[in-house]
């Protein structure tokens, strides 16, 4: 998202399903990134960047992501969710508003949309060197949808709303020891972006056991603390070797990534074993 691609490859590497949301399978088309860099013909991100930069007191900053004129009444897999998006800075904090006109709560608001979006707010943050604010969401639709994962979870008893009010600032590294910012170098950040998917493009056509990004002098926590020990890790997991996927993904360094990763190779490694041992009892 944040290099502003909506090339499908890189993302059915690690989950294939996503190909049901491709109309040509080759792209999506309401790819939230190209939407943010490229789609309206400017780098929207840059722009808003640069507003803040010049008045922070500017209430102007709107990131559009809906095209009136393509998106309205287009028969299509992938039509964008997230409309718009709100900046502004109050007491030298960026605060971010995420419109959603439709958000399924498993796969859609609290499974994928509050991780991109609250990227792309630490991003932004960082580029305007001043501190994380409140993140919103609102949802115009706001469902789950009826499939096998709903029957599993419809007896819960979940208030959407719990942590509408957050008394502890996750990214106060006072109070927090344990967060990591994935940006520390805002300027060479792009560049190691770029030099990241093209490792990971020349991994993928020659299955190789991404070699190259130890030997990368990555600055970035993003790229060296997180990306690269994710992807040996889920390289790892494809392989069904969980002893060290387990070793491997100790090496993500925030607490909440390696949290995430530890608990989805668990997930893993558990119906691998459930389904190894059916095989073998007949």
């Amino acid at each position: 998202m944040l290099q502003g691609r909506n090339d499908l490859e890189p993302l059915t590497h690690f989950v294939k399903s996503m190909e049901d949301f491709s109309d040509d399978g080759e792209t999506l088309w309401g790819a939230y990134g190209q939407r943010w860099r490229k789609y309206f013909h400017k780098d929207q991100v840059d722009l808003i960047i640069n507003m803040l930069n010049i008045n922070p007191d500017d209430r102007r900053c709107v990131l559009q992501m809906w095209d009136a004129n393509k998106d309205l009444g287009r028969e299509g897999k992938d039509i964008p969710c997230n409309t718009n998006i709100y900046f502004k800075v109050r007491d030298e904090a960026l605060q971010m508003t995420v419109c959603c006109r439709s958000n399924d709560m498993l796969w859609g608001a609290y499974g994928a949309n509050v991780v991109h979006m609250s990227m792309l707010q630490e991003y932004m943050a960082t580029a305007l060197g001043i501190g994380i604010g409140t993140y919103r969401q609102l949802s115009d639709s706001f469902h789950v949808y009826h499939n096998e994962v709903w029957e599993r979870m419809k007896h819960l008893e979940i208030d959407p709303l719990t942590f509408r009010t957050q008394t502890r600032n996750p990214y106060d590294v006072l109070e927090n020891p344990q967060h990591v910012p994935l940006i520390t170098d805002f300027k060479r950040f792009p560049s190691e972006l770029e030099e990241f998917f093209e490792l990971f493009t020349q991994s993928i056509i020659s299955d190789a056991n991404y070699p190259r990004f130890d030997q990368t002098n990555w600055v970035n926590p993003a790229f060296k603390d997180v990306g690269v020990p994710m992807l040996k890790t889920f390289k790892l997991h494809k392989e069904r070797d969980y002893l060290n996927s387990y070793r491997e993904v100790m090496n993500i360094l925030p607490t909440d990534w390696m949290t995430a990763c530890f608990d989805w190779i668990r997930k893993r490694d558990t119906m691998w074993s459930i389904t190894k041992k059916e095989k073998t009892h007949g």
